[in-house]
């Protein structure tokens, strides 16, 4: 976490000599590289943790230890997905994201709030990546979740609407703009 936490909350733009006296050009590009290979390596570890557990034939079978360790790497995507998002690589954070949320699918309440803040996190990067139809689909079930978790006052709820109507005015948008260019 430390290096994650490096790159997101200090100042070290201008932090270019290290400790043995080198100089390296990005400190904050370095600091997510070393929290990317950290979390991909997590990831790995806890794939083979999640491998290593008695499948359901075996006499100490635990489906909650599985649930378990099936959420720990969503959580672990997220991460990794969220760096690659701060990195600019948004079809990389778009596929740990949607890895995530097919685990946490299988296992959450849709209203879940772990669930909504996944989905949450996926329409952000679709709607950056010009995926506004998957977009909108996340945002639907977000708004859903938040109308579950807080109800249809809440102010979670007026900016999941917002937000929602940004997208679909960016939809209309687009078609509105492929409609001028069919009559031309």
């Amino acid at each position: 976490y430390c290096c994650l936490l490096k790159a997101n909350r200090f100042n070290i733009v201008h932090d270019r000599q290290r400790m043995d006296r080198k100089k390296q050009e990005d400190p904050v590009e370095v600091n997510y590289n070393c929290a990317l290979c950290a979390f991909k390596e997590l990831l790995r570890r806890q794939n083979q943790n999640l491998v290593a557990l008695p499948d359901k034939y075996h006499p100490n079978y635990d489906l909650g230890a599985i649930h378990q360790a099936q959420l720990e790497m969503s959580r672990t995507r997220e991460i990794i997905a969220e760096i690659h998002d701060k990195r600019g690589e948004l079809n990389e954070a778009y596929r740990f994201l949607v890895d995530a949320l097919r685990s946490k699918e299988e296992i959450l309440d849709p209203a879940d709030p772990d669930f909504f803040s996944t989905l949450n996190a996926l329409a952000s990067v679709c709607s950056r990546c010009y995926m506004h139809e998957e977009a909108l689909a996340a945002m639907e079930k977000a708004t859903s979740a938040a109308e579950m978790l807080f109800g249809e006052t809440s102010s979670a709820m007026a900016t999941q609407l917002f937000f929602m109507g940004l997208t679909l005015f960016r939809i209309g948008t687009i078609e509105g703009k492929e409609k001028d260019k069919e009559s031309m």
